[in-house]
């Protein structure tokens, strides 16, 4: 799934670019979406960003350069692949929407409820306009140990799920 404004890094841009020179370049997305039966993964974020990469727990070393990791907080939908099982489950927690789907993912995620892994580094990025971003200190995947958020730390759950399962935004 990709949005309007999604755009590749210079990761992807190289790690394409290979591709198409071994003649593989077609199957760059399919390869990694058959990582999800062998990594038991429910989505798959190729563009995270705020998240705190300090703690990635390695899953699996994709290639050379590229990696897919068990992130805390894999912030930005903008591009991402999901399966259908995957897509059920947001299904279930998503309605009513109590909060941004990058805070109920992660949350699903820390609950155990949504196997959602990340590709680091990311391929591709949001084209954010500066004069409309409400992302203005910071745009990166990872975010700085100099950020005030960061102080935040890892698995901050700004959503809880009740045991029948509703979501409940916790402030």
């Amino acid at each position: 799934v990709f949005e309007d404004d999604v755009h590749i890094t210079r990761h992807g841009w190289n790690m394409a670019t290979a591709l198409k020179k071994a003649n593989a370049s077609s199957r760059f997305l399919l390869d990694l979406a058959a990582t999800s039966e062998k990594l038991g993964w429910h989505a798959l974020n190729l563009g995270r960003c705020f998240d705190h990469c300090v703690y990635d727990e390695l899953i699996e070393q994709y290639d050379v350069h590229t990696r897919i990791v068990n992130s805390c907080n894999s912030y930005c939908t903008h591009a991402y692949l999901i399966t259908k099982e995957g897509a059920k489950i947001l299904q279930k927690y998503t309605w009513p929407m109590l909060t941004t789907e990058d805070h109920i993912r992660t949350s699903l995620s820390d609950a155990g409820k949504l196997r959602y892994l990340s590709v680091s580094p990311r391929l591709f990025r949001q084209n954010r306009d500066p004069d409309t971003s409400i992302h203005k200190e910071h745009e990166g995947e990872c975010v700085p140990k100099w950020l005030p958020t960061f102080e935040r730390g890892c698995r901050s759950q700004r959503v809880i799920f009740l045991d029948n399962g509703d979501p409940v935004v916790r402030m």
